[in-house]
């Protein structure tokens, strides 16, 4: 088991790679960023966002109970395949550009990612 391996469980934390922004969570069925930290799964071989596993501790994938006997994305049809509903912001949070987490809308710097949002203060920085 690796040094960031989940005692107890298959899941080894990675940062995305070219290879895993090729696939999609095996939870939520969403796209990776590169760079961002991600789960390997030896028990599925896919790829959970931390968030995804550490919400649902399964990696099986997310889906309502068949209504008809069909498997549950079969059942859903299109909708199955279409991307997840965006979360309600409030009238004072945005989305970071680069690590898509939720921050204050007039933040000049992503609390979580670092990336500096306000041109002034990046060209500022740049200059010294």
């Amino acid at each position: 088991m690796g040094a960031n391996a989940t005692p107890g469980l298959e899941q080894t934390q990675i940062r995305a790679n070219r290879k895993v922004i090729e696939t999609t969570c095996s939870i939520c069925g969403r796209s990776f960023e590169l760079a961002e930290m991600a789960y390997s799964c030896r028990k599925c071989g896919g790829y959970h966002h931390l968030k995804c596993w550490d919400t649902h501790h399964d990696c099986s994938r997310v889906e309502e109970p068949p209504e008809n006997g069909a498997p549950a994305s079969l059942s859903k049809g299109v909708e199955a395949l279409a991307a997840p509903p965006a979360l309600a912001l409030e009238s004072d949070q945005r989305t970071c550009p680069i690590c898509k987490e939720i921050i204050k809308k007039d933040a000049l710097k992503c609390r979580f990612c670092g990336t500096v949002l306000e041109r002034a203060l990046r060209e500022e920085m740049e200059r010294d």
